[in-house]
């Protein structure tokens, strides 16, 4: 389990982590330096929080199939949207070609980026994988909520649409600054 990177990709502090977890900071440090590990239910929890699956978390192997998979699900959700390669090629740091080439079969550059690939998309890993057909994240924000709230009170769909819309103003504007 590669818990640091994963949090450090998504811009999560240890303090941050262990609020949403109801641990200590400390505890996180100890997580990831591997001087202790957390139980299933933190485990789940921790997939919860960051869109990922547990085997990815755990750092289980994907399979050829997967990879497969995740690269045609990729070329499909680039012609879907308005992303282009470009946009990629911004957010990864690699260029175009190779990622051209994976998406073909070819190398394995994004083999070990499936998170940040889901996380660009909105989908899951899991739903790259081929593991799930649908490809919506996943409905039970609570624990965001809870952690951009403060866990005041109930949590509308309108608050929680302004949320969203707001991710996706950052996320375009990043990718506008960046080219």
């Amino acid at each position: 389990m590669n818990l640091k990177e994963i949090r450090t990709f998504n811009h999560c502090s240890q303090q941050r982590l262990a609020e949403l977890l109801n641990v200590s900071r400390s505890t996180v440090a100890m997580w990831e330096t591997h001087q202790s590990e957390p139980s299933i239910d933190v485990l789940n929890n921790i997939a919860k929080i960051f869109n990922i699956s547990l085997d990815y978390l755990l750092g289980e192997s994907v399979d050829s199939e997967g990879i497969s998979i995740a690269r045609q699900r990729v070329k499909s959700l680039l012609d879907e949207t308005d992303f282009s390669f470009d946009d990629i090629e911004t957010t990864f740091g690699t260029s175009i070609a190779t990622l051209k080439a994976w998406c073909d079969g070819y190398g394995d550059f994004f083999n070990n980026k499936l998170d940040t690939l889901a996380n660009f998309f909105g989908v899951s890993v899991d739903y790259l994988l081929g593991r799930e057909e649908t490809k919506d994240t996943p409905s039970d924000y609570s624990d965001v909520k809870v952690a951009l709230f403060g866990g005041d009170g109930e949590v509308t769909d309108a608050m929680w649409d302004e949320v969203k819309q707001f991710a996706d103003y950052v996320k375009a504007k990043y990718l506008k600054e960046k080219k």
